[in-house]
């Protein structure tokens, strides 16, 4: 059995350790990137001890992408979907693509999609970033794409500040016309396949 004590800064779980008959107070901070966890247990006599972090030493983050071509229809708010983990340590690809951190903290997502359409017109893709379902304001920006033939490959990050364990965060597009799609290509030598999304995200 384990209960969540949490305040401002610091995380303790009371753990009760049926071998032994003893009730444990460990406090734990998560150094990110490869450094010691810091996890230290404090049992009845008071004493302390170095525990594993449950990540252990490896960066909190992860690494997605989709092999699919994503559509949508005109002025709509749609997720960018990944239907594919290349890793993730600390931070979960939901079934329905939403990304949710496991320990507190800040964050860097960055991704990258490949845009193409099926008509000549010229069209304007939106990208923004969401947050626990909510819009995230002045998160979005604006890609114009021309020609059927004329991909285009935008690519930026966002800082996540002050994340909590649980929450979760969605990279968000909306196109002025439907012809506007994420382009997914097969390999074809020399060139390996082309996902239409990629995400990355991990602690600071």
């Amino acid at each position: 059995m384990s209960v969540v004590v949490r305040d401002d800064s610091k995380k303790y779980f009371l753990n009760w350790e049926p071998q032994t008959s003893e009730l444990q107070i460990k406090e734990f901070t998560y150094t990110p990137y490869g450094g010691t966890p810091s996890r230290t247990k404090l049992d009845q006599t008071g004493t302390y001890s170095l525990l594993a972090s449950p990540y252990g030493s490896a960066p909190i983050s992860g690494s997605w992408y989709d092999t699919t071509t994503q559509t949508t229809t005109a002025n709509t708010a749609t997720k960018m979907y990944c239907d594919s983990t290349g890793y993730q340590n600390g931070i979960i690809k939901k079934f329905d693509s939403n990304f949710e951190v496991q320990q507190a903290g800040t964050y860097n997502l960055q991704f990258s999609v490949q845009i193409d359409q099926s008509s000549g017109a010229g069209h304007h893709i939106y990208i923004w970033f969401r947050k626990n379902g909510v819009d995230i304001p002045w998160s979005a920006s604006e890609v114009a794409i021309q020609g059927s033939t004329a991909e285009a490959i935008p690519s930026w990050n966002y800082i996540f500040d002050n994340l909590e364990a649980g929450d979760y965060v969605n990279v968000m597009y909306s196109v002025t016309d439907s012809v506007v799609n994420l382009k997914s290509v097969a390999a074809t030598a020399p060139v390996p396949a082309i996902p239409s999304v990629i995400i990355t995200m991990w602690r600071l």
